[in-house]
């Protein structure tokens, strides 16, 4: 990706995220959430998916792990759009940077460190707290150590955050959503759809879930 793709891609971020925080919140800013714990149960997430027990045979899921990432991303990006700071442009040059390293296969072990060397960074000192840094660790992370590129990872944000106001409109809050799809989470079931379609469209990412998840409820209901 380039600069301007990237620059672009950030934009589009920051609105989808005013969106969904909108959705769950119509005066989201100033209401104290706490940002900062839900990166870190995020971030656990994902080492919990990298085999990373002793005493228990597990395959590492790169993919999942790299889902958590996506939304670490989530609250980072809100953290950090409801500070003061004039981001975007930063965090555009920061991302080309990344881009342009080597891009790395899977590399659990290390994974698991960048991942807990970014879970200090969060509960660092607030005067050395670097917000735009923390929105980019997700990313780095992802790029440097799961296996997946700058692209890929805003592709999955799209998707995500599509899925994430899938949720709301169908009682996630509330509690009446059910996130289990037959034998699979409603996750499995969105990468499924992003593996399909190389231009992602929100509309038809919608679209395509509420079909799917409309077949699974009804289903379950005879």
């Amino acid at each position: 990706m380039n600069i301007n793709e990237i620059e672009k891609s950030v934009k589009d971020c920051v609105y989808l995220q005013d969106t969904m925080n909108t959705a769950v919140h119509p005066i989201w800013r100033g209401n104290n959430y706490n940002w900062k714990r839900a990166m870190l149960v995020e971030y656990v997430e994902a080492i919990d998916h990298l085999n990373w027990k002793w005493w228990k045979h597990q395959e590492p899921n790169y993919y999942q792990a790299f889902i958590e990432m996506v939304d670490v991303f989530h609250f980072a990006l809100s953290n950090v759009m409801e500070s003061p700071l004039n981001f975007e442009s930063d965090l555009s040059k920061k991302i080309s940077e990344i881009a342009e390293q080597e891009y790395v296969p899977e590399n659990k072990q290390q994974a698991i460190v960048a991942i807990e060397h970014a879970i200090k960074c969060i509960y660092a000192d607030n005067d050395s707290l670097d917000l735009i840094e923390l929105t980019l660790e997700p990313i780095l992370i992802s790029h440097l150590f799961l296996g997946y590129t700058v692209s890929d990872f805003f592709k999955a944000y799209i998707g995500k955050n599509v899925l994430n106001l899938f949720r709301q409109a169908n009682g996630y809050k509330n509690g009446s959503y059910q996130k289990q799809w037959g034998n699979y989470e409603d996750n499995v079931f969105l990468e499924q759809i992003l593996n399909e379609t190389e231009v992602v469209d929100k509309d038809v990412i919608f679209n395509k879930l509420q079909e799917q998840y409309n077949h699974i409820t009804v289903g379950s209901m005879q």
